[in-house]
């Protein structure tokens, strides 16, 4: 599953009739709308040194705007760009409420967005931590803001032209995060697996994948128990 840049036309917004609202924190701070402008650029090394700027100037941490541009880019082509959006979003997820790290605002802002995350959305995620699984603890705080994932999860689990180190990476976080509701599909799966890989001849390629696919099924059920 590839994954398209999103680019945001800040132009849009001289249609806009400002003269009645208050200045936000992105009006008042120096290169503030520069940098999202650079987080949403088609050039690579732009939006890397957009996200800096955005990090350095706090704006994650106290725009809500800035925060719901940076939900939006967990799609980033770039993966290691990528996983550092998502360090940046688990880091605004886990912030305890009062704790003076992240605005109300901007946690209100962030749990929106990634409560409607979709299965293109949680694909780019998993492929994060197929990457690198110290990831998959950052990846799991964003994916337990969104009630629906385990569905999305199911989906890419149970799709075999998915490569099985994805699929793998979906049967740990529906365990990890707990989506009860995608027990029976798991339980489905382990079973067609079992049937398969019975009926296989011994020392088969394929049957070696399927072993630890199941073999990570089977953990997954252990922890929703």
């Amino acid at each position: 599953m590839s994954v398209e840049p999103f680019l945001f036309d800040f132009s849009q917004s001289a249609t806009l009739d400002l003269s009645q609202t208050e200045p936000t924190i992105l009006d008042v701070h120096p290169g503030a709308w520069a940098a999202l402008e650079l987080l949403t650029s088609p050039n690579t090394k732009q939006r890397m040194a957009g996200l800096d700027k955005l990090v350095e100037m706090d704006l994650v941490r106290n725009s809500p705007t800035a925060a719901y541009i940076l939900a939006t880019r967990i799609v980033e082509p770039d993966l290691d760009l990528r996983k550092r959006i998502c360090q940046q979003l688990s880091r605004l997820v886990n912030a305890k409420a009062g704790s003076g790290y992240v605005s109300q605002a901007v946690q209100d802002s962030i749990h929106y967005h990634l409560s409607h995350l979709d299965t293109r959305q949680i694909y780019s995620l998993l492929q994060i931590t197929e990457s690198d699984v110290l990831a998959r603890e950052d990846v799991a705080e964003i994916l337990n803001t969104c009630s629906s994932a385990g569905e999305s999860l199911s989906e890419i689990l149970l799709e075999r032209r998915y490569p099985m180190e994805i699929r793998k990476q979906a049967a740990y976080l529906i365990g990890r995060i707990g989506y009860m509701d995608a027990a029976p599909a798991l339980q489905r799966l382990a079973a067609r697996l079992e049937s398969r890989l019975a009926a296989l001849p011994f020392g088969v390629l394929d049957a070696k994948d399927e072993t630890v696919l199941l073999d990570d099924i089977k953990a997954a059920l252990a922890m929703l128990d």
